[in-house]
């Protein structure tokens, strides 16, 4: 008795009956069942010519779906996307020069970002399956301080990772729709087309689990990377090739007085470069600069 999504073999002596629900099902010759054979598929069950059935063999078509699952899963469906897209507009106004550093990592470190995430994503579930086994495993004396102890700590955990989760793909969905826009159009445009190409990945059943997988290790990797990069203490932050950033003491010791070229406009600290993937929405007016000037 049970249910297989992709394909189930039988075969060898079975006592009792056999209740399948199954995409593809083989019978293998010299199969003996005593009770009864019956199976729910699509498609007709390959039986060898051999078998033996002792009582009815019976064929049902597939259950359909409850309707409220499925109403279920399409409001989370849109509620992870509507969050997503909430904490990236957010995010391009709160922390534009960490999520600058997040994007650039994204860019320029992809498969240090991948590595990182892998570790981020690992870290967390670690502690928290190793909290969750301590209050288990706890002695009778020791089970409620271990309970009062560790499931707010397991709990702080599964929220920081969560959240983690959730704004994950805003760096990488800004780097891919940038890539679509070929980075003619403000970083927050490319935000919006990466967005729209994930929802129609997400459409996709035999790819979205690897994609959104995917997207969710590279996007942790690269916050946390940017996270770093954006305090401007180590010479290995990730900036544009040919640009180095010091600490402010380092700049005022060695820069003494900033040069500007003839004609040339200087970039404030914190301003979105322009030759990466183009400007945020300004923060005063709060106006989308759609297209460049």
């Amino acid at each position: 008795l049970g249910r297989v999504f992709n394909q189930a073999r039988i075969g060898g002596t079975i006592g009792r009956d056999v209740e399948i629900t199954v995409g593809d099902l083989e019978v293998l010759a010299g199969t003996r069942i005593e009770g009864s054979l019956g199976y729910r598929s699509n498609q007709e069950a390959t039986i060898a010519g051999d078998v033996e059935i002792g009582r009815s063999l019976t064929k049902r078509d597939p259950v359909t779906p409850n309707v409220r699952v499925q109403a279920i899963f399409t409001l989370t469906f849109v509620l992870v996307v509507l969050a997503v897209a909430t904490l990236g507009f957010l995010l391009f106004w709160l922390t534009p020069r960490t999520l600058q550093m997040a994007v650039q990592s994204m860019q320029s470190r992809t498969f240090l970002s991948l590595g990182v995430g892998v570790l981020v994503l690992v870290a967390p579930l670690s502690l928290i399956i190793l909290v969750i086994v301590q209050v288990v495993d706890s002695s009778p004396e020791l089970a409620l301080p271990s309970a009062i102890i560790g499931l707010p700590i397991g709990m702080l955990l599964l929220g920081m990772l969560l959240f983690g989760l959730l704004v994950s793909p805003v760096p990488v969905l800004t780097v891919l729709g940038s890539k679509f826009t070929r980075q003619r159009r403000s970083a927050l445009f490319g935000y919006l087309i990466g967005l729209l190409i994930w929802v129609l990945i997400l459409a996709i059943p035999t790819v979205r689990v690897v994609v959104t997988v995917l997207i969710a290790i590279l996007g942790l990797g690269a916050w946390t990377l940017g996270l770093i990069a954006a305090r401007g203490r180590y010479q290995w932050a990730l900036w544009p090739p040919g640009r180095s950033r010091g600490t402010s003491a380092e700049e005022v010791a060695h820069v003494p007085e900033a040069k500007v070229a003839p004609g040339a406009v200087p970039i404030e600290e914190g301003e979105w470069p322009q030759d990466e993937i183009g400007e945020p929405f300004d923060p005063e007016t709060l106006q989308l600069p759609f297209e460049d000037p």
